[in-house]
């Protein structure tokens, strides 16, 4: 599986996540700190990577998304790249 953390969750999700060998991507990393959540919604989407997030504002981004199933496509394995940011 692969994850895109949200910059409101702590390092340490990412680096138990790691150790158990799962793909993980810090949205600090991938985009601009305060990336507007549509983007960050739309980078998830767009690499299949789930969302762990604190922001509840996601659950009503869940229904405005260009490809509402694709997010709860998981276990789904991908080839590696690094996630392309939503511009």
């Amino acid at each position: 599986m692969r994850f895109l953390i949200d910059e409101n969750v702590h390092s340490d999700v990412a680096t138990l996540l790691r150790r158990h060998g799962y793909e993980v991507y810090l949205a600090t990393e991938e985009m601009p700190r305060g990336s507007d959540d549509h983007q960050v919604a739309a980078t998830a989407v767009n690499n299949r990577l789930i969302l762990v997030t604190h922001d509840k504002d996601f659950r009503s981004l869940d229904k405005k998304t260009s490809d509402p199933s694709a997010h709860r496509q998981h276990g789904r394995a991908t080839p590696a790249h690094r996630p392309t940011s939503a511009v």
